[in-house]
């Protein structure tokens, strides 16, 4: 087997990109620099705020989304990469970015998703290329479970409200449901 180099986007932490590497010693992972920035007031007091005083405050902003652009600094692939073989995507590179990447990497072979669904990074130049596209569904379904079971516990229990109750000191008893005996529709 020859070499395989992955570009893999910069948010990754350095154990993750340790743990690509390790794959193989014939792995050899670059990282794409990605700058990120944020529009709107909501992203600015998201970012200003503690996160108690923001969710005081989330009643104003209910309707508004975080935005994030997210842009590829060409000015640094100026040289074509022309031995990356694997793109290693995430849910920052969508299909503008992607089609803006694509001319800078010819030798692209494998573009894998790390998050469920490619929805998001299909575009001309990909259905048009001869480039496999995978994504890692399933690998959250655990973690999912797990968290969904965890959020009935939560109602049921009544916790965000004795959260809120704890914050204020204010020690009353609230009335909680129990889980058993109880059918879950999916």
């Amino acid at each position: 087997m020859k070499s395989m180099k992955v570009l893999v986007p910069d948010h990754y932490s350095e154990k993750d990109i340790e743990k690509i590497r390790s794959v193989s010693r014939k792995v050899d992972v670059a990282v794409l620099g990605l700058q990120k920035q944020w529009d709107g007031l909501f992203g600015i007091l998201y970012k200003l705020l503690p996160l108690t005083l923001y969710r005081k405050f989330s009643a104003f902003f209910d309707k508004q989304e975080p935005v994030f652009n997210i842009t590829i600094d060409v000015k640094k692939l100026e040289k074509p990469l022309e031995d990356i073989n694997v793109l290693f995507s995430s849910w920052v590179i969508n299909s503008d970015i992607l089609a803006a990447l694509l001319p800078f990497i010819p030798n692209l072979h494998w573009i894998h998703s790390t998050v469920t669904g490619v929805e998001h990074l299909q575009c001309p130049e990909i259905i048009n290329n001869d480039l496999q596209l995978t994504s890692s569904k399933g690998v959250h379904s655990v973690a999912v479970a797990e968290f969904v079971l965890a959020l009935m516990l939560a109602i049921s229990k009544r916790i965000p409200e004795h959260i809120y109750l704890q914050q204020d000191r204010n020690w009353h008893t609230l009335m909680s449901d129990e889980l058993a005996e109880k059918t879950v529709g999916i």
